[in-house]
């Protein structure tokens, strides 16, 4: 069946598209060149791009004819209920960018690692939960008559992505938490004193006033306002700390700055005396 002349792309359309990739290369290798000292220099252009071009990428490649006809003609013939989806994401992403986004940078945050969120939170990671689950699952389908699959013959594996508790070693319900921690212990290799081992209890310090409990788990993820997290963030000229020091880390504000107390891994851990006295003096620094 011959095509419809309707279908073909006009001369103009494939000006269009064309200029479109030229002018995306364009703009990727001229700022990939200029910023090849670092892996991330190299693929996010130095964190220098405009946000014209960033937001001109984003917008040609997810906005095209389906949005501009498709939901047009749709809330046209069946009212506007077809755009609510669309409608309601405009706003959140307005509400993103106006007011949740400037609160983000000027707090300098930076991402806390996962093991050490899990031990914060006091809960085991959900594979190891899961794997857990299934361990005792397993107990119970071999010991427990009332169980749906006792005594059954098991089929073929068929999905390889599909992972059965019958493949798991079984484990008693009542040794579950110590199977978990277990799991755990040799799951997590971090080597930060500052946060206690996996546990499945909330740290101490959990009777804080919450600004000072978010002080001392900054601290202790060593993730707070430095002055070398605001550097790193282009929030200040420089590093430097008002004692001298050259750089201004967590680090040195804990054990060697003279502008306030210190205090160790240990006494964060524990939430002594010293590390309540430090919270006080830093809580509005850090």
């Amino acid at each position: 069946m011959a095509k419809s002349e309707d279908s073909r792309l006009h001369y103009g359309d494939w000006i269009v598209i064309g200029g479109y990739f030229i002018a995306v290369i364009a703009v990727g290798l001229i700022s990939s060149c200029r910023n090849r000292g670092s892996v991330g220099g190299y693929f996010l252009a130095g964190r220098s791009m405009h946000w014209i071009p960033v937001g001109a990428s984003l917008f040609a490649s997810n906005i095209g004819s389906g949005h501009f006809v498709g939901l047009a003609g749709s809330g046209a013939s069946s009212g506007i209920g077809i755009a609510v989806f669309e409608i309601s994401a405009l706003f959140i992403l307005m509400l993103l960018g106006w007011f949740f986004v400037p609160v983000y940078i000027s707090a300098g945050l930076r991402p806390i690692t996962l093991p050490l969120l899990y031990r914060r939170a006091g809960i085991a990671p959900r594979n190891i939960r899961r794997q857990t689950h299934g361990s005792t699952e397993k107990h119970k389908q071999e010991t427990d008559l009332r169980h749906p699959l006792f005594d059954h013959s098991y089929p073929r594996a068929r999905l390889k992505s599909r992972k059965s508790f019958r493949t798991v070693e079984s484990v008693q319900p009542d040794q579950a938490a110590s199977h978990r921690l277990e799991l755990w212990n040799t799951w997590d290799n971090t080597t930060n004193e500052a946060i206690q081992p996996p546990k499945e209890q909330l740290p101490s310090g959990r009777e804080l006033q919450r600004k000072d409990w978010v002080t001392l788990n900054r601290a202790r993820a060593k993730v707070g306002k430095a002055a070398s997290t605001l550097h790193k963030w282009k929030l200040r000229p420089n590093s430097e700390c008002p004692c001298g020091n050259q750089n201004k880390t967590m680090d040195h504000i804990l054990s060697e700055c003279t502008e306030g107390p210190h205090c160790t891994d240990q006494d964060l851990r524990d939430c002594t005396d010293a590390a309540q006295a430090w919270i006080t003096h830093w809580h509005d620094k850090i």
